[in-house]
């Protein structure tokens, strides 16, 4: 229990039912600041809640909760969490249940989970301990206290395969392959190990659109994520709920070149996010959020702590450790047409006979879009920007996360992540993108085979209709 210290000061800022990604709810948040500003003691309670939580021997969903200081045109302070010191003080629904809660190394979040067996609703009161130090030139009066949530999906540490056996995808769509000794395709990419890769030796690709596909050199050093290690990634992907609440955080600077709804035919395709007065509102939070640049995305990774994917960390979120079939999508056959999750003439990312996640289950993963660990929507719905092997620029990412802040001007400050279409590359697009009704289907797009990366290392295209964010972090 934390000692009371004189004076003792104690703000209350509550925020009821807000919605910071499909099915999670945190509310009622409430700061205890006590003691002096030169050792002063902070804590925080509030209620988070969330639906379709999933824990077995495959499935392990989490919500990644970080918190800010807001204040006004200033922007914001993200606050860095004590290595200890949290607690459930109730779980509300199921009662009882055992939730363990992992701060991360940074101190920058922590990862909320079932610690056993369990599907349904959780909702918990807890206490957070905050770090003070970090804040000691911070004035905590001016500013009001603010949780947020993404759920996310725990990929465990394994080996997994890239590519497939089929050449076709190889050598028309630039999937990854095992070459033979004379360079030809020995079948798929075998991932054991966080080792550097040796272009021409442990895997290879061939290239039919130069640029978009790749620079066909290595090697891949150790430092890049290649998907061996666990990591957790989100359970979709950034909703337009999520980044109204992102713009909403910044400075009056920072929000000017992130607010993402200028462009030509935003709200002609999906797009809902509008600023009302001084405050962001999203008439449909829990839509994919489209027209999202790289540097939009990075800057949201920033601010959240969390990191891009590499494209080889994309193929295992998709595949598991199962051995490839040919032209599968993440669901793990090569069905598209009993995908019943697709967008609907409204707008919104449902399922057309309006079943429930809770209905989702091992044998019916394609209705659903899901991969096997329980991830939506990475084939289907918006083009997963990922980081790319396939130039430089993206084989030099070595994994950083974010931490919380930003640049004056709203973009991401970590060296080794990729900067936008204007520079170098690094980074490219897997997955497939819908982006309108009137747009005919073809064979990578909306849905788009695991191993087919046709733009797997191109960096250009800013904001669209088709181009949306999913985020990693790797605990």
């Amino acid at each position: 229990m934390l000692k009371t210290l004189l004076p003792v000061l104690i703000l209350f800022s509550y925020f009821n039912n807000q919605v910071q990604a499909t099915g999670l709810k945190i509310s009622n948040e409430i700061l205890f600041v006590e003691g002096p500003r030169d050792n002063r003691q902070m804590y925080a309670i509030l209620y988070v809640e969330w639906q379709n939580a999933w824990k077995n021997d495959r499935n392990n969903d989490a919500v990644w909760l970080f918190c800010k200081f807001l204040s006004g045109d200033d922007g914001y302070r993200h606050i860095t969490l004590k290595p200890s010191g949290h607690a459930v003080l109730q779980s509300i629904q199921p009662p009882g249940v055992k939730i363990n809660l992992e701060v991360s190394g940074d101190g920058t979040g922590l990862f909320i989970s079932p610690a056993e067996a369990f599907r349904g609703t959780v909702s918990l009161k807890i206490k957070l301990a905050i770090d003070a130090a970090p804040l000691a030139d911070f004035n905590t009066d001016r500013a009001a206290f603010k949780a947020f949530g993404l759920e996310m999906v725990h990929v465990p540490t394994g080996s997994f395969y890239v590519g497939e056996s089929d050449s076709t995808a190889a050598f028309q769509y630039a999937a990854f392959y095992q070459p033979n000794e004379q360079g030809g395709h020995a079948g798929p990419v075998y991932i054991q190990s966080e080792q550097a890769l040796e272009f021409g030796k442990d895997f290879s690709y061939r290239v039919q659109r130069g640029i978009y596909q790749g620079d066909v050199q290595g090697p891949v050093p150790d430092a890049f994520p290649k998907g061996f290690h666990g990591f957790y990634i989100m359970k979709y992907e950034i909703t337009q709920g999520n980044y109204a609440d992102f713009l909403n955080s910044l400075s009056r600077e920072q929000s000017q070149l992130r607010n993402n709804f200028g462009g030509k035919g935003y709200y002609n395709y999906r797009g809902t996010i509008a600023l009302n007065g001084e405050k962001y509102s999203a008439a449909s939070p829990d839509r994919p959020c489209n027209f999202l640049s790289w540097d939009d995305a990075m800057a949201f990774a920033d601010w959240c702590a969390l990191r891009p994917m590499t494209e080889l960390e994309f193929e295992k979120a998709c595949r598991a450790d199962r051995k490839p079939t040919d032209r599968e999508f993440p669901w793990g056959n090569a069905d598209k047409l009993h995908v019943e999750r697709r967008v609907n003439r409204a707008g919104d990312l449902v399922h057309l006979q309006g079943k429930s996640e809770s209905e989702l289950f091992p044998d019916n993963l394609a209705e659903f879009a899901a991969s096997p660990y329980g991830v939506l929507d990475l084939a289907g719905s918006l083009w997963e920007r990922c980081i790319t092997v396939g130039d430089s620029t993206g084989r030099a990412f070595k994994g950083s996360h974010g931490d919380g802040r930003l640049s004056y001007f709203g973009f991401a400050t970590n060296p080794d992540w990729p900067s936008g279409v204007q520079e170098n590359g690094g980074f490219g697009f897997r997955g497939g993108g819908f982006y309108h009704h009137d747009r005919g289907y073809h064979e990578f797009n909306p849905f788009s085979p695991v191993s087919y990366r046709p733009y797997g290392a191109w960096s250009g295209g800013n904001r669209t209709e088709a181009y949306g964010s999913r985020l990693v972090r790797t605990r």
